[in-house]
């Protein structure tokens, strides 16, 4: 069996055997559901998709996307003509593109960090841990302290009193 040498290299060994379950691409049976859930409406309520709005507005576009779908187009080109129409404000979908790619990398990097730090943190507790405290000596020396003699001469003192 191989040990690892070091906590996070475990933790990241299992993140990156999990990565392919979350790769795989998802399988949406109803494209109006996959294209509805992709841009926002604009009825100018609340800044919602088109399948979660309530509004008529929103009712319309679902009837309208349904009957260009039963018509051959497809969902790449309705939704570059909706964007196209309302603009790209409305795009639900956050693109890999430009500046948003460093939307998608930086919680990585913080969840890397995080358990670099939490590695180092844990380490140094267990370097504490393993050396054992030095209890402090109980013997006192006295005769650096004290000179027996007047401490004799103290207790006679006592006793004649």
């Amino acid at each position: 069996m191989h040990r690892f040498k070091h906590p996070l290299s475990f933790w990241l060994l299992c993140g990156l055997a999990v990565c392919p379950i979350y790769a795989a691409d998802q399988i949406i049976e109803d494209p109006v559901i996959e294209l509805s859930e992709s841009v926002y409406c604009p009825c100018g309520c609340v800044r919602e998709t088109i399948r979660a709005c309530v509004c008529g507005t929103a009712q319309g576009i679902t009837l309208e996307f349904q009957t260009r779908l039963q018509n051959g187009e497809t969902i790449a080109g309705i939704r570059e003509e909706y964007l196209e129409k309302y603009g790209t404000q409305f795009n639900a979908v956050m693109l890999a593109q430009g500046f948003n790619v460093v939307a998608y990398i930086i919680p990585f990097f913080i969840l890397i960090a995080g358990l670099g730090i939490v590695s180092v943190v844990i380490a140094r507790l267990k370097r504490r841990v393993k050396g054992p405290a030095k209890a402090p000596s109980t013997e006192v020396d006295l005769s650096s302290k004290f000179n027996y003699q007047q401490v004799e001469d103290e207790l006679e003192r006592y006793k004649r009193d």
